[in-house]
């Protein structure tokens, strides 16, 4: 795979192929190793998505940086939770990406938070952009042209697993990028089941009440270890007012309009066209016809 040419002493083509990628490749994140103003900083994520080059404070601590070389950064930043946050400031330092003789030295402004990260630092867009370097996840390196040929930086796994234990804590038994909980049918049983989640506890154990004396089958959850001078007011309090909650359609007959009404939005100046009726499966027909005509005996249609 060859990407891109770029003009320097000398024409260097940036390639990556099959032999370099990891022989266990993962869905991950691109940590590595990179010496900012000569201190080498070990967990650096590369985040091409990310606007700006990210310092965190107890890095710029560790580092031995006083904060008084810190500017001012009256901006807001819009984090991944959606949130605005404030910077402590803004210092411009010298990065050294590659080893020597391949290696590029650039002058780059980091923005300082201080906030808690499982990572001392992250590499955006304008660190990427100015040593004109490409990302490639599969094969866990970055390069960049240099005077003298290819430059590369390399992932390390290792650092990669530790900050995502930090970041998502030891009870995740696969460190995903995008982390999915397998929630098997039977446990979607009932709705009013609480999932217990590996490790964690249930908030609170519930029992069902019956809340109408007319239809036995109607029953709410309350907690099971309520006192119960407090049980009572709870069950009281329901019984006296059943009439917000839904069982089933039947209940919720004679919605107002005004409350929610369901619109087509039909041009009447365009002519109407009957769509070819489609067949359907017998097991497929008979499952629509029972829920159309729940809906005609509930007066939805």
């Amino acid at each position: 795979m060859e990407i891109g040419d770029f003009k320097r002493p000398r024409d260097y083509q940036l390639s990556f192929n099959q032999k370099e990628a990891d022989p266990h490749p993962y869905t991950g994140v691109l940590v590595i190793s990179l010496p900012i103003a000569e201190v080498t900083i070990p967990k650096i994520l590369v985040d091409t998505g990310s606007a700006l080059n990210i310092l965190f404070n107890n890095t710029l601590k560790w580092m031995g940086i006083s904060a008084n070389f810190l500017r001012p950064y009256s901006n807001m930043v819009l984090g991944l939770s959606g949130a605005l946050t404030s910077a402590k400031g803004l210092i411009k330092l010298k990065v050294e990406s590659g080893l020597t003789p391949r290696q590029v030295k650039k002058n780059s402004e980091f923005l300082v938070f201080d906030t808690p990260s499982p990572y001392d630092a992250v590499m955006g867009q304008p660190l990427i952009f100015s040593l004109k370097a490409v990302e490639l996840l599969y094969h866990y390196s970055i390069q960049f042209p240099t005077p003298y040929g290819v430059g590369e930086v390399k992932e390390n796994r290792e650092l990669v697993d530790t900050c995502q234990l930090k970041a998502y804590g030891p009870r995740l038994c696969n460190l995903l990028g995008v982390h999915m909980a397998h929630v098997w049918d039977s446990e979607l049983s009932s709705l009013d089941q609480r999932i217990k989640i590996e490790g964690e506890k249930l908030v609170e154990e519930l029992e069902g009440v019956q809340v109408c004396a007319d239809d036995l089958s109607k029953e709410l959850k309350i907690g099971r270890k309520l006192q119960l001078p407090i049980r009572s007011e709870i069950v009281a309090f329901l019984r006296q007012n059943l009439n917000v909650f839904v069982g089933d359609h039947r209940d919720m007959r004679g919605i107002d309009p005004k409350t929610t009404c369901h619109k087509l939005q039909v041009d009447p100046s365009v002519r109407s066209k009957q769509q070819k009726r489609r067949s359907l499966n017998p097991e497929k027909y008979e499952a629509l016809n029972k829920e159309v005509q729940k809906l005609l005996h509930s007066s939805f249609l």
